[in-house]
């Protein structure tokens, strides 16, 4: 779940990562930037502390301008690479439990098949982004904007 909404918001806002924080920068109605370092994310000695906002007058080259906003070839890359992690973390979920049934040889079985189920898109992913990108995500709605 964690995955999916770092999707969305690097889909729905200006992202710029600076040292190694995420930093979100927004236009306001009136035409003003606001940056604020998400505070998901730990603190870095270079960062400062998490969470807090950064002024625009003290804004250090983060801007809102096109030249900072993700690309739609970025945006797919970063979804592509948050995917192979969402699946790697699927792969060591469904191992821990696979040790944890130890003495149950059907739910072993059913969590041997799920992990190779797993490890089969994994490796479609690695193989060829571009089709598994467009089998599991192209005209996808996010599930925020249902209503």
């Amino acid at each position: 779940m964690k995955t999916l909404s770092l999707v969305l918001v690097l889909l729905l806002l200006t992202v710029t990562a600076q040292a190694g924080s995420l930093v979100i920068t927004t236009q306001e109605p009136d035409g003003r930037t606001k940056t604020v370092i998400d505070e998901k994310f730990p603190p870095t000695p270079s960062s400062g502390a998490a969470g807090r906002e950064i002024p625009a007058e003290k804004d250090q080259g983060v801007s809102s301008s096109p030249a900072h906003q993700l690309s739609a070839k970025d945006t797919r890359i970063l979804t592509l690479e948050i995917e192979k992690a969402r699946l790697d973390e699927e792969i060591q979920a469904l191992n821990k439990k696979y040790n944890e049934a130890i003495g149950n040889p059907f739910a072993q079985d059913t969590l041997k098949k799920e992990i190779m189920g797993v490890q089969v898109r994994k490796e479609a992913l690695e193989k060829d982004p571009d089709g598994y990108f467009e089998k599991y995500f192209k005209g996808k709605k996010s599930k925020s904007r249902k209503k």
